[in-house]
């Protein structure tokens, strides 16, 4: 990806002051400051969010939309199913494992005392992102 064009990030960490959460994908400008050549911004183009690299993981062009159910109970994947989510990444074995860290993460913020079994399983793989 060449500096000052578009390109799509994933956060890697929740915003709540601006309710974006972590594994939210966005469509953003990615900037190279000539004052300081190794600082990288990534702009949101309509309301000027900014966020670090720390803050993003920058896609492939590639990059495909995934579908998980996501599983809970003792039984993992033959638990009871609490829903779908959906994740953004370059391929599908990637996409699996950012939405395990993404479910654990928020269950460890809602349970902190208590471990919960989960499971996801991919149900659905979209050519647009």
């Amino acid at each position: 990806m060449k500096f000052n064009g578009k390109c799509k990030i994933r956060l890697l960490r929740d915003f709540p002051a601006i309710n974006l959460r972590m594994g939210d994908s966005l469509t953003v400008y990615k900037y190279k400051y000539k004052k300081c050549s190794d600082e990288i911004t990534y702009v949101h183009p309509r309301t000027y969010l900014r966020f670090t690299p720390e803050d993003v993981k920058e896609l492939s062009d590639d990059a495909k939309e995934y579908e998980f159910k996501v599983f809970m109970g003792p039984d993992g994947i033959d638990g009871s199913c609490l829903g779908k989510m959906r994740v953004t990444e370059n391929s599908a074995d990637e996409a699996y494992s950012v939405m395990l860290d993404i479910i654990g993460c928020r269950l460890a913020e809602a349970f902190p005392e208590l471990d919960i079994p989960y499971s996801i399983e991919l149900v659905e793989e979209s050519e647009d992102a």
